[in-house]
């Protein structure tokens, strides 16, 4: 039998299609987590679906259950997992060695990569940089959401636990390979600030931002008059020779219906859809056209 480490929607994706798919005595017992960094983090949902196949069910703050498993499986996991008894098998959502650390798959669209994949690894001493069992990649095109990525992703996750939990139950222990270490890059925690707005940048990268950071994150903000507005979903626009640029990026240039146009460092986005943060209503129209946001 098998432990999971598992949060939010890649987890629950996981161990509920391997319960279909085998059994659910196959799994030991399941540990996931809140996160409060995500709208939704599926936490309740894995623990329901344990709760409805009598699967044991854990938080990581729970006390005194024992990991008893020869291999435990980590999906979404955040946190060193302890344990000398087992042999952990970490699922990272990152063609290793790029993007070693936290929220990869968000990196990698911020960054306009062409492909997102999955790596199977092993555990080791630094995170991330265990001996790879395997991996696969997909081909993205832009623009894309970070949800969309997720459940791309989330069928690269599933078919790499079936393929090693089916070499594990005929006794083969799947063979790992080193990383090369000079080819590691890493993408670091996000809090708050990292979710502002840099209107600066040009409007494709503005774009993915918006996209990346969209449901089930928070969502990208910036600030009217020191009021956050989350923005959830632009569009691009044709450029524009605006005068005095430099001085000029995140200032509103154009009103198409309810929807301002902005001025970026290069290009224009227009604001599709918006919330104020505080209340979570609709922020559009603006109240002014000379609105810049900051």
């Amino acid at each position: 039998m098998f432990t999971f480490y598992a949060m939010n929607k890649k987890g629950f994706f996981v161990i509920k299609n391997i319960i279909e798919k085998y059994n659910p005595e196959i799994i030991e017992a399941v540990i996931s987590s809140i996160d409060k960094n995500v709208k939704k983090d599926y936490y309740d949902d894995i623990k329901k679906l344990c709760k409805s196949y009598k699967v044991p069910f854990f938080d990581r703050n729970d006390k005194g259950f024992v990991v008893q498993s020869k291999f435990i499986f980590a999906i979404g996991w955040r946190w060193l997992i302890q344990n000398e008894e087992s042999k952990v098998i970490i699922f990272h959502d990152s063609l290793l060695p790029k993007y070693r650390g936290f929220a990869p798959l968000v990196s990698c669209l911020i960054n306009g990569e062409k492909k997102i994949g999955v790596t199977a690894l092993y555990a080791s001493e630094h995170y991330d940089a265990g001996q790879i069992i395997k991996q696969k990649e997909v081909e993205i095109s832009f623009p894309i959401t970070i949800s969309e990525a997720i459940t791309k992703v989330q069928s690269i996750y599933l078919e790499l636990v079936v393929d090693i939990i089916d070499q594990l139950l005929t006794g083969i222990i799947p063979k790992g390979y080193d990383q090369d270490s000079t080819k590691a890059s890493y993408s670091l925690w996000r809090d708050e600030l990292d979710y502002h707005i840099d209107w600066r940048q040009d409007s494709e990268a503005i774009r993915r931002f918006v996209d990346a950071v969209g449901f089930p994150f928070k969502g990208a903000y910036s600030f009217i008059n020191n009021k956050r507005i989350r923005i959830t979903r632009v569009e691009l626009v044709e450029d524009v020779i605006v005068e005095n640029r430099n001085n000029m990026v995140g200032k509103v240039i154009f009103q198409h219906n309810d929807n301002p146009i902005v001025v970026c460092g290069k290009g224009l986005i227009k604001i599709i859809e918006a919330f104020e943060d505080e209340v979570n209503t609709n922020a559009l129209p603006f109240q002014n056209f000379r609105t810049r946001l900051s």
